[in-house]
């Protein structure tokens, strides 16, 4: 991984050179190579690169498509989340939660990763790997207790479209449905389970 190598941009010459068994030397090619996923993108002569990111997109998406409301009117109205989140966890209003401070890290890291079904045990791990935070089993469990509990329709969207799935592989060339209006569906098509996003893009699983 990029944390595991020093200054990756040192090897992007030596790989447009395809001088890959002197990079071999220094680390294995393809850990060079995914550590600099992102530095390699690079505009055209005469061209500029820009780029930029949607605020927030995992946690609005996953709350509109499973019709967690107060979460989607909460992000509407411009409301602090992760404020929110850690008031709820510590027993605190959003505004006294401070920006940066450990507690918004705690309510941020719920956000981004609970609504994906990701259980206390990661949870714990993830925090301290991503913020440096560190915290007991039984304040993980609690936390994550504490997402479900507040984003109820997000859980029962789990267990939706899991039915959804296990119908369509259960009866071939039925067209299963989930989600909002039921904006996600599933099929099987041959020997492939296929999942139709709301954007129209396929995503194909192998039975």
């Amino acid at each position: 991984t990029k944390s595991e190598i020093d200054d990756p941009e040192q090897y992007i010459d030596s790989i447009l050179a395809g001088d890959y068994a002197q990079l071999d030397k220094a680390h294995p090619v393809l850990v060079i190579l995914s550590s600099l996923m992102r530095e390699m993108f690079r505009a055209s002569d005469g061209s500029r690169l820009i780029s930029s990111d949607f605020s927030q997109i995992e946690a609005r998406m996953l709350a509109w498509i499973a019709g967690q409301q107060d979460l989607v009117d909460a992000f509407a109205a411009g409301a602090k989340v992760y404020e929110r989140m850690a008031g709820r966890i510590y027993g605190k209003k959003a505004l006294e939660i401070a920006n940066p401070s450990k507690e918004r890290d705690v309510g941020k890291t719920v956000i981004l990763g609970a609504g994906y079904q990701m259980g206390w045990k990661r949870f714990r791990l993830q925090l301290k790997e991503q913020t440096g935070i560190e915290i007991s089993d039984e304040d993980a469990k609690g936390i994550i207790d504490t997402y479900r509990a507040m984003n109820d329709r997000i859980k029962s969207f789990w267990y939706e479209i899991e039915r959804a799935a296990r119908e369509a592989v259960r009866l071939p060339g039925k067209v299963t449905y989930c989600g909002r209006d039921g904006i996600i569906r599933y099929v099987v098509r041959g020997d492939w389970l296929w999942c139709l996003l709301p954007s129209g893009r396929p995503l194909a699983y192998a039975l």
